[in-house]
């Protein structure tokens, strides 16, 4: 398979070098696209396949996934995984994701996704459990996939003209799964492949509550929803965005915090004058 990855890095640590130090030789390239304002080319070459790529200044996850996989589409990949720096394989699931891809012979399938965990102890257990069985692994067409341990079609990626820089950071992933969807392809995903990934802390309240998020990421969570309910209404209602805005705002209420629910104004207001790209846009936009 000519595969190639793709992650990108935010002011990175030695962790994230050792993430991808679990997973780079299966691949030929790793290309490191990093939206920190510092250079860490020091740690990019402790991984002896990876090309580094320094934008030295926060582009959004957007922008940065796409200079990666333009830079991997010029070299001649056919196609690329998607990962975050936070997110890591165990070798020998990795090698059967991509035995079980190689197999394919849909056309229509572009995209292949594994499932998460977010405790290394929970992922081994499920790792040993599968282990033990014997019958065919599970797969599911879904509407939409998480973009870290996403395997996508850099053909296709280039058709739909990639992912969406306006949305900056969150529903990236999830916006680029319609516009696959809306184009007849078909998204996998391996019930039985598992991936370690880095979730968001929750706290434990009498409430339904989603992962605890700063002001500015709740101004990108809200703006970028409400272009999902502009542009993709089908897929708003099935995959229950008024739910997850409706227990936010409530459960801030509840916590009186006042400023979360400012940014959730502001990035309403982003949204209905059509304000995209970075926070700083907005901040600027609305400083003159």
């Amino acid at each position: 398979m000519n595969l190639s990855v793709v992650i990108i890095w935010f002011n990175p640590d030695t962790n994230s070098v050792f993430n991808i130090s679990k997973y780079a030789s299966l691949v030929k390239t790793v290309y490191i696209v990093d939206n920190s304002e510092n250079n860490n080319i020091h740690l990019a070459t402790q991984i002896s396949n990876s090309q580094y790529i320094g934008n030295l200044k926060n582009l959004g996850i957007a922008k940065a996934t796409n200079i990666g996989c333009e830079q991997a589409f010029k070299d001649g990949f056919d196609w690329v995984m998607t990962m975050d720096q936070d997110s890591s394989w165990e070798i020998t699931e990795l090698k059967k994701f991509i035995n079980l891809i190689e197999k394919n012979e849909d056309n229509n399938i572009i995209s292949f996704a594994p499932v998460h965990s977010n405790k290394i102890k929970s992922l081994v257990g499920d790792l040993k459990a599968k282990s033990n069985k014997t019958q065919n692994l599970q797969t599911i067409f879904q509407t939409k996939v998480m973009a870290s341990g996403n395997i996508i079609s850099l053909k296709v990626w280039k058709e739909v003209y990639g992912f969406n820089n306006d949305l900056f950071i969150d529903e990236v992933d999830h916006e680029f799964c319609y516009k696959l969807i809306e184009a007849g392809y078909k998204i996998c995903e391996f019930q039985d492949i598992s991936m370690y990934h880095t979730l968001g802390n929750v706290k434990k309240t009498i409430l339904p509550r989603p992962c605890k998020h700063s002001g500015v990421r709740l101004f990108y969570i809200f703006r970028n929803m409400l272009y999902i309910k502009d542009k993709f209404p089908n897929f708003f209602i099935e995959n229950n965005y008024k739910k997850y805005m409706r227990n936010t705002i409530i459960q801030k209420i509840f916590e009186l915090k006042i400023k979360d629910l400012i940014f959730i104004y502001k990035g309403k207001k982003a949204h209905k004058y059509n304000i995209y790209g970075s926070y700083e846009n907005y901040y600027n936009r609305n400083k003159k």
